[in-house]
């Protein structure tokens, strides 16, 4: 892993966004909160508010160790976009962050938020339930 605070800029990541160090500024982002959990999705607006703001590019990086993040949605037109992650592992302690290319051309990464998905849930059977073939309903 690179530095604390901050991705791990040669494992997989695109080299043309990540010019420079990202800088670690939470004032510079909204409270990112997330809705529309599930046990295999969550989604996070992503809202870069400060001087940078106008004509700037936010995203997103996860992981599953805090400050340890291996993954990351690419850039969007900003200030504010809404990401859903998807294909998480239910019952899974994700490190989340908001990134974002400020109008300064400098990488700025927030505040780190941890969330947990929620456990998978095996359907129930119905006793007496038959399923009827060729039927229809």
């Amino acid at each position: 892993m690179g530095v604390s605070q901050r991705p791990d800029l040669l494992n997989g990541w695109s080299l043309r966004l990540w010019a420079n160090r990202p800088v670690f500024k939470s004032t510079y982002f909204a409270a990112l909160t997330p809705s529309n959990q599930g046990p295999k999705n969550c989604q996070f607006t992503v809202t870069m508010t400060g001087q940078y703001a106008t004509g700037s590019m936010v995203g997103i990086v996860w992981g599953t160790k805090q400050y340890g993040y291996g993954c990351k949605l690419g850039l969007v037109a900003g200030p504010s976009a809404v990401f859903k992650l998807s294909d998480l592992r239910p019952g899974t302690v994700y490190s989340c962050a908001p990134i974002g290319l400020g109008s300064d051309g400098t990488l700025y990464i927030g505040a780190d938020q941890l969330v947990t998905t929620t456990a998978a849930v095996d359907p129930l059977p119905i006793a007496g339930y038959q399923e009827l073939e060729g039927q229809a309903a």
